[in-house]
């Protein structure tokens, strides 16, 4: 949804040939709520919802055919350039990033719309939400004419996403409506030619709702074709409410989806939705709603229908979320709301190295038409298996429900998100049964897991050297953390590589020396005297990023902090040394303290295996 400009919009509300009849209808509702606020300064996005609540209604009547005269799709970009989006990487079930040094990481961006990129509560959003694990904004600051100034701002929000690790989705979205004269080819090439190479952009999002507004697919594919000319990296996307995205499909990579049910629907009803718009074969981005409380909704999403639509679109392997919309003076209105989807976004980074990098599980089968359920492998061999209960009949809805999953030679089943407790479960060598309970619009996120080889150097005095214990999602346990000057600075548990077992440790940076600082736990009191190896192993994003280790003085002999640079490549390096207690080390209570380390840098970095023993 955005702000229109209404006059060139009204000559196009025309229906065409290609649209469904229910849409067309849709289409003349539209021309009429737009002549009738011609006259205003401001255009309201009231007609573009009620046009989008019209024709959520004609998704049942199905798709008509491809319009005539329309090339077949283009394959999804495939280019293995450094900040190219990939998508089914080597058969993986979702989009994949390749980074500044070559290396292809699974991908799920999750985040919002935001309406502008200067005002002060805006201009903090990606600072204030990275730290929740998001990773995507698409703001509202489209122009097909764009000034000098508007470049400068532009070029800020970029860098300053890039230092964050964000994903800027980039609208175009001003073009839709305009013809393909030279001029407005040339005002678009300019834009696409000026940030395609800034590794910050995700995509370049081109036109909202075009089947609602009536724009003509012949207006928009002389525009996806020049996009793709100039930029084989990235995907071209539009947005829809339902099946209008059938008329556009060789004009698109990623068909977005805004299903806005709330309160005229279940919140359940996204599954049908996405479930109908799967079919076209394109990859979806899911557009939750989160906004309400005028025109026609007259209230936001709960807390539980946000988690239930969220994971309904994880269930039909949505590669993307970007909620609509988030406005910290607005939308949602309800702080609770908007806590609970940056809860799912922490879920949602843990998950990714399966839903993303993993395949789909086959075979899963449930005995609760209530339920939804779905699962996939992670890169460590275990079965990610998540599990909704969709009901519709309130409180009444039966919760009690039978899973059997394909798995063999299962160890242990694990609810990921509640402390990773033990869950019971039987096996006959083939499959695993879970039988459990689940409130309506609850979710569940189960991990199956194998018997691991017991790899873990026991004469390792550090707790959780491995990363692997997060009883938050995400955040991992075993030490004690200082902030740095720049509140966007990350340190987060991640999945998708690591040396020993599934997970490492990423530090990220803005800046150098302006991030946060690790001290581990705790380690038993030290003779004095006496030596000691302590190793790390080590990871750039880039190469030449630079992490510092400071021992206490204290307790070891070691003369100043130790600083090691990261080599360029992409490949895991090891640093060890060897450190020598003081003469009566200071551990009255135990050694505490015994470590600081940080990245001194400004970059991303991982660490896994750290480790002191006994030299």
């Amino acid at each position: 949804m955005k702000v229109l400009s209404l006059l060139p919009l009204l000559s196009l509300l025309t229906p065409t040939a290609a649209l469904h009849k229910c849409h067309e209808k849709c289409i003349s509702q539209s021309r009429l709520c737009l002549s009738s606020m011609a006259s205003q300064t401001s255009p309201s996005r009231s007609c573009k919802r009620t046009s989008a609540l019209c024709r959520d209604s004609c998704r049942d009547e199905g798709f008509t055919d491809k319009p005539k005269g329309l090339p077949d799709p283009l394959p999804f970009p495939s280019s293995l350039d450094p900040g190219s989006i990939l998508f089914n990487h080597e058969g993986s079930n979702g989009l994949s990033s390749v980074g500044p040094s070559g290396e292809i990481l699974p991908i799920l961006p999750f985040g919002y719309y935001q309406y502008t990129i200067d005002e002060p509560h805006d201009v903090s959003l990606s600072t204030e939400e990275v730290i929740h694990g998001m990773s995507l904004t698409a703001p509202y600051v489209s122009t097909s004419s764009p000034n000098e100034k508007w470049f400068e701002d532009m070029d800020e929000f970029l860098d300053r996403a890039l230092e964050l690790n964000f994903y800027v989705h980039f609208q175009l979205i001003a073009f839709e409506n305009l013809d393909n004269s030279d001029e407005v080819m040339a005002n678009l090439t300019k834009q696409v030619e000026h940030f395609k190479t800034h590794p910050a952009v995700f995509g370049w999002y081109l036109a909202d709702e075009p089947d609602g507004g009536g724009i003509e697919p012949s207006l928009l594919q002389p525009k996806y074709d020049l996009i793709r000319s100039l930029d084989a990296t990235r995907p071209v996307s539009m947005v829809f409410c339902a099946g209008g995205a059938s008329n556009y499909l060789s004009m698109l990579d990623l068909i977005m989806v805004d299903p806005y049910p709330i309160p005229g629907s279940h919140a359940a009803t996204v599954d049908d939705t996405l479930k109908s718009v799967a079919v076209l074969g394109k990859p979806i981005m899911m557009v939750p709603q989160a906004f309400g409380g005028g025109e026609n909704w007259y209230r936001t999403p709960s807390i539980r229908e946000e988690r239930l639509m969220t994971y309904l679109g994880l269930l039909n392997d949505v590669v993307a979320i970007q909620y609509f919309v988030r406005s910290a003076l607005q939308f949602p209105y309800a702080p609770g709301a908007w806590n609970e989807i940056r809860k799912i976004s922490g879920e949602v980074a843990v998950l990714t190295p399966a839903l993303a990098g993993g395949t789909r599980v086959e075979g899963v089968a449930v005995d609760n038409e209530d339920i939804s359920v779905g699962a996939w492998t992670d890169r460590d061999d275990s079965v990610v298996l998540i599990v909704a209960n969709i009901g519709q009949d309130g409180l009444k809805s039966s919760g009690m429900f039978t899973v059997d999953v394909p798995f063999a030679d299962a160890d242990s089943v694990i609810s990921q998100f509640e402390d990773s407790e033990s869950v019971e479960f039987s096996s006959n060598g083939e499959k695993v049964t879970i039988k459990d309970y689940l409130r309506n619009y609850d979710t569940r996120v189960y991990r199956l897991q194998k018997k691991q080889d017991d790899a873990a150097d026991h004469d390792n005095m550090v707790y959780n050297p491995s990363y692997d214990v997060a009883v938050c999602p995400g955040v991992v346990d075993g030490n004690y953390v200082s902030r740095g000057s720049d509140e966007g600075a990350t340190f987060a548990q991640d999945g998708r590589v690591s040396t020993d077992g599934r997970n490492s440790l990423r530090l990220s940076n803005p800046a150098a020396g302006v991030g946060v600082s690790l001290s581990p736990y705790t380690i038993p009191a030290l003779d004095g005297k006496s030596e000691f190896k302590f190793s790390v192993n080590l990871k750039g994003a880039v190469g030449g990023e630079e992490v510092t280790f400071s021992f206490t003085d204290t307790i070891f002999d070691v003369g100043g902090a130790q600083v090691v640079e990261i080599a360029e490549g992409g490949e895991w390096q090891t640093f060890s040394i060897t450190l020598t207690t003081v003469e009566e080390p200071f551990c009255p209570y135990g050694c505490r303290s015994w470590l600081s380390y940080f990245l001194s840098s400004a970059g991303t970095v991982w660490l896994d295996e750290l480790s002191l023993v006994a030299a």
